[in-house]
């Protein structure tokens, strides 16, 4: 389950690749000539995720992503982004976190009970 290190280490289930445009900017442009790609494997202890992945440990970036649907993605899905927690001793912790996060939301609006 949790961050390998190495390519092809972990199963996974899903991939999300995208590529910037030319005219284009953010975080990921300069890496990998503008492509961004993802394995998405999923969070056994954590059934209400999709699935996690990481972008990009080949360019020491570590940034984790959790993906949460509440309808196994059949009419939408979240994309959480984790900026330099996509390591081993990271993603329980960020699991957790998550988790408390979205069952604090208040349903009808997002946001957070207070």
């Amino acid at each position: 389950m949790p961050y390998s290190g190495k390519e092809g280490k972990r199963k996974a289930y899903f991939e999300i690749n995208g590529t910037y445009k030319l005219n284009e900017v953010g975080k990921y442009y300069t890496l990998n000539k503008r492509i961004v790609h993802t394995k998405i494997t999923s969070v056994e202890s954590y059934p209400s995720f999709v699935g996690w992945g990481e972008i990009d440990e080949r360019f020491n970036v570590y940034d984790l992503l959790i993906i949460h649907s509440t309808n196994n993605c059949k009419h939408s899905f979240q994309v959480h982004l984790f900026i330099g927690m996509a390591k081993v001793n990271y993603l329980v912790s960020v699991c957790n976190y998550l988790l408390t996060f979205l069952n604090n939301k208040s349903p009808k609006n997002g946001l957070l009970k207070g």
